[in-house]
C-alpha cells in the first residue's frame, strides 16, 4: 500500500519537495486556490491512471504542463510491496514532454534523489541525470526505465513479471 507522496518542483509547489503521508488518515489542509485538489487527484497515477483521466487539458494546461513543467519535476510515491518491502517509484516526463516515464527504486523515497546541495546552493536534478544521480548515491534501481503506462500499470498491480528485461520487483 501508499505510504507518502512527493512532489518535486512543480506548478503546484515550484522550487520545493513536499511530501503528502498515505499510510494512514490523511487530512490535506491549506488556503482556497493552494493546490490541496490538484494534489490529491495525483493518487490514482500511482495505480497506472492515465494522465488524460486526471487532468482535463480543456479546463487547464495538459498534465505534463501543470504537474511536471520542468526537467526537475517529479512525482514520486513510496509503497510498500507485497513482501513488505519499502519500494518507490519516481515519474517523470519524457524527453519529448508528452509521456510520462517511470523508475523504480528498491528503497523509500530520499531528498538526496532530487536535489544537489553545494553549501547554501541547492540544484535540483533534471531527469536526464535521474539515473545517474540514482547510481552515484548507490541508490539500487531497476536497471530499465519503463517508458509504457500500460506496462507501469501491469507491474504495480502485479499482471507483469517486473523482474523481466529488469533487476526490480514492484
Amino acid at each position: 500500500g501508499l505510504i507518502r507522496m512527493g512532489v518535486v518542483d512543480n506548478n503546484i509547489l515550484p522550487g520545493r519537495i513536499d511530501e503528502v503521508p498515505l499510510d494512514d488518515h490523511a487530512v490535506v489542509l491549506a488556503e482556497n486556490g493552494s493546490g490541496k485538489t490538484s494534489l490529491i487527484q495525483l493518487v490514482p497515477i500511482f495505480y497506472g491512471e492515465k494522465m488524460s483521466a486526471v487532468v482535463n487539458s480543456r479546463e487547464r494546461d495538459t498534465f505534463i504542463g501543470h504537474y511536471l513543467p520542468r526537467q526537475s519535476s517529479y512525482l514520486a510515491f513510496e509503497y510498500r510491496n507485497a513482501r513488505g518491502e519499502i519500494r518507490s517509484v519516481v515519474i517523470h516526463s519524457d524527453g519529448s514532454r508528452e509521456r510520462l516515464q517511470y523508475r523504480f527504486v528498491r528503497g523509500g523515497l530520499c531528498e538526496q534523489m532530487f536535489l544537489m546541495r553545494d553549501g547554501d546552493q541547492v540544484e535540483f536534478i533534471a531527469s536526464p541525470g535521474f539515473e545517474q544521480r540514482l547510481r552515484a548515491h548507490g541508490i539500487d534501481h531497476a536497471s530499465r526505465l519503463v517508458t509504457s503506462t500500460r506496462t507501469y500499470r501491469g507491474i504495480i498491480q502485479g499482471w507483469t513479471d517486473p523482474t523481466v528485461n529488469t533487476r526490480h520487483r514492484a
